[in-house]
C-alpha cells in the first residue's frame, strides 16, 4: 500500500500520542493569532505527496490532512461535482455502493456488514437536508476520520440545477418524477434540437424547490450545521467545487496510486444542454420565445427574492462569510475550526 510504500522510504507513522498532540497544536494554533482568527487556506498537495509536512502541528496542505487521517468521507448539494467524485469513487475503491446512503440512516447500518472490507473513501450528495452531514460530523469525529464538504455558491448552483431538471425530467418527460398531469401543464414541444415550455409551470416547479433544485446550500448549511462543528470539533475542509478534478489527484495518491499511471480523472459532469436547448414560452405572450439562459440572465437577479426560495434558510451570515473566506483562498480549500466557525 501507499503507507508500507512510506514505511520502506526509512520513516515511520506517527504514534498515537504524537498525531493527538499535532491535532491539538493545530487547532489551538489555528483558533486564534493576536486575538483574531486568521484563515486556514489549504493548498491541495504538496511537492512530494505531503510526506515531509505530515509531522508539523499546523497542516498546509490538504494531502496532509489524507495522510493524516485515512478514513474519507466527501459530502455535496446537488449540482456541485459530485457525480463525478462518486464515478472516481467506483474507480479507486474497485467497489460499487448504494448511491447516496448515506441519507438513510437504515442504508448506513447494511452498508456496515455488507462486506468484510469497507471503503476508506465515501462520497455523497447530501439530498435530505442537513441531518446526514451533521450525523458525520457527530459521530465520525475520530482522528482517524476527515469529512470534505464541496460547495458551490448557491446562486449559481440554482441556475445550474434547474438547467438539469428542466433538461432532463421535464423535456425528457419523465413522468414518475414530475407526474403525468403536472408534465401536460407545460405544454412540451420537442424536436432534435429545442425544447419548448410554458413559463408559467416552470416557475411554479422552481417555487417548490423540487427535485435537485432544493438540494443547496439553504437546506445543509444551517446554524444547526454549524453549531455541530462548534461543538463537535470534527476534522472538517470546505472545498470549491470546481477543484473536484484536483480533489481526485490527491484521493488518488493516498488512496488509489496506481489510478494516477496512464489514467485520466473524471471529469467534472456538466449535464444541462445534452438534449437541445430549452426555450420558455412567455407567460405575458404566447408568441414570445427566449431561451432558458437569456431567462435566468434577465430575470435571475430578483428569482430567489420574487419566490422566496431561502424561506427556511438559516445562518445566512455565517455562509456568506465562509464563502468570502473560502473564495479569497487560492486554491479555494479551507480547513474548518470551531473558532472560524464562530467568527463567520
Amino acid at each position: 500500500t501507499i503507507f508500507q510504500g512510506r514505511l520502506l522510504l526509512g520513516l515511520t507513522l506517527p504514534t498515537h500520542r504524537s498525531a493527538l498532540q499535532a491535532r491539538h497544536e493545530e487547532r489551538r494554533d489555528g483558533e486564534q493569532e493576536g486575538g483574531t482568527v486568521r484563515s486556514r487556506c489549504l493548498s491541495l498537495s504538496g511537492n512530494n505527496t505531503g510526506i515531509s509536512s505530515a509531522y508539523s502541528s499546523i497542516p498546509k496542505t490538504l494531502d496532509d490532512l489524507l495522510y493524516r487521517h485515512k478514513q474519507v468521507f466527501v459530502t455535496m448539494p446537488a449540482k456541485a461535482a459530485g457525480t463525478s467524485l462518486k464515478e472516481f469513487t467506483k474507480k479507486c475503491m474497485k467497489r460499487n455502493d448504494p448511491d447516496n446512503f448515506i441519507n438513510a440512516p437504515i442504508q448506513v447500518r447494511k452498508f456496515l456488514t455488507a462486506s468484510y472490507w469497507l471503503p476508506s473513501i465515501i462520497v455523497s450528495h447530501l439530498y435530505t437536508g442537513d441531518q446526514p452531514l451533521i450525523d458525520l460530523i457527530q459521530h465520525a469525529s475520530s482522528r482517524d476520520a476527515i469529512i470534505i464538504y464541496i460547495h458551490r455558491e448557491e446562486t449559481e448552483r440554482l441556475f445550474s440545477a434547474i438547467k438539469q431538471v428542466l433538461t432532463h425530467l421535464v423535456c425528457e418527460k419523465v413522468s414518475y418524477k414530475i407526474g403525468v398531469e403536472k408534465l401536460q401543464e407545460y405544454h412540451i414541444f420537442r424536436n432534435r434540437t429545442h425544447c419548448v415550455l410554458d413559463e408559467g409551470p416552470v416557475v411554479d416547479l422552481i417555487e417548490e424547490r423540487a427535485h435537485e433544485i432544493g438540494m443547496g446550500a439553504q437546506e445543509i448549511l444551517t446554524c444547526r450545521l454549524y453549531d455541530s462543528i462548534i461543538e463537535n470539533d470534527p476534522n472538517m475542509v470546505f472545498m470549491n467545487y470546481k477543484q473536484a478534478n484536483m480533489l481526485q489527484r490527491v484521493l488518488a495518491q493516498n488512496h488509489c496510486p496506481d489510478l494516477l499511471v496512464g489514467e485520466r480523472m473524471v471529469e467534472a459532469n456538466v449535464a444541462e444542454g445534452k438534449v437541445g436547448n430549452v426555450f420558455l414560452r412567455l407567460s405575458n405572450s404566447a408568441e414570445h420565445i427566449v431561451e432558458l439562459d437569456d431567462w435566468l440572465s434577465t430575470k435571475g437577479g430578483l428569482l430567489e427574492w420574487s419566490l422566496r426560495l431561502k424561506r427556511n434558510a438559516t445562518c445566512q451570515a455565517k455562509t456568506k462569510h465562509m464563502q468570502d473566506m473560502l473564495f479569497s483562498c487560492q486554491e479555494q480549500t479551507i480547513a474548518v475550526v470551531p473558532g472560524i466557525v464562530n467568527a463567520w
